[in-house]
């Protein structure tokens, strides 16, 4: 550092002007300029030392601006590499349940129709049950059954005060014919299939 410009001889006057005495306001002036041109920084020390500190704070910030992208770039790599990981097992876990879900469902058409033949067989044994009770009880205990002649609906309606008006005979409207419907009732209990 370059010492500050430090007049003695005037400072040396304004003691002895104060009552100080001569040798003592020489030393003191003395002491006080080497104390200032050692020890204070004039404006270019200042200015070198703003200087270097803005090239630290220069080189400080690349270096942080480095490690920062550093940091970034291996935090997108393993962000990706994660990212890969957890897609590969979302399709490993969805393959699997994929294939349970088969599993599941050809299992429950299989109960299903087992279930369906079982029913059909206990429904078919207790109609088949039933209709023998009731032909037994039949036979056990037969119905007379007696024939009544059923009037005519015409003899009914008619009174004696009015006679009976009849309706003229005509034949009911033809319908285009159409070429007769075949029905095919469906397979509602296909064979089972041994798994």
């Amino acid at each position: 550092m370059t010492g500050l410009a430090f007049d003695t001889l005037k400072y040396t006057k304004r003691l002895k002007d104060a009552g100080v005495a001569a040798p003592q306001a020489e030393t003191q002036a003395e002491f006080l300029a080497e104390v200032m041109t050692e020890n204070l920084a004039s404006k270019e020390d200042l200015a070198r030392l703003e200087t270097r500190i803005d090239t630290r704070f220069k080189e400080q910030d690349t270096k942080m601006e480095t490690r920062f992208k550093e940091l970034e770039t291996r935090m997108e790599t393993r962000f990706k590499e994660l990212e890969a990981k957890m897609e590969t097992r979302f399709k490993e876990l969805e393959a699997k349940m994929e294939t349970r879900f088969k599993e599941q469902g050809i299992e429950f058409k299989r109960d299903n129709r087992e279930l369906e033949l079982r029913m059909v067989i206990k429904l078919g044994a207790m109609t088949l049950a039933g209709f023998g009770l009731m032909v037994t009880a039949n036979r056990l205990w037969p119905v007379s059954v007696q024939y009544v002649q059923v009037p005519h609906v015409a003899q009914e309606m008619h009174t004696p005060s009015q006679p009976v008006q009849r309706m003229p005979d005509v034949p009911p409207p033809r319908l285009p014919s159409s070429p007769p419907v075949q029905h095919t009732p469906p397979d509602i209990f296909p064979p089972l299939q041994k798994p």
